[in-house]
């Protein structure tokens, strides 16, 4: 997981995503690797409102990092060998 809170320091106000911000915290729960060009395509909105948007839930912490999934069936020792 790539931790993002200690890049960024947190607005002391806590921040309430609105409408928008919860779609886009939906599509990247689902994607989490989701380019701004696919999630701006997909929510209908301009990619620099993606990215100010994403920006914006970085910043207050409400976006604490992005992470990859890996189905069960994969091999742990296969990370190792590469590592």
């Amino acid at each position: 997981m790539i931790n993002l809170s200690s890049e960024r320091h947190h607005s002391t106000a806590k921040y309430v995503p609105d409408r928008l911000d919860r779609d886009i915290i939906s599509h990247l729960r689902s994607d989490g690797r989701a380019s701004l060009s696919k999630l701006s395509d997909t929510l209908g909105i301009a990619r620099g409102t993606v990215q100010k948007r994403l920006d914006r839930l970085i910043e207050t912490g409400t976006l604490m990092g992005f992470t990859v999934r890996v189905r069960e069936d994969y091999e742990d020792c296969l990370f190792e060998e590469v590592l």
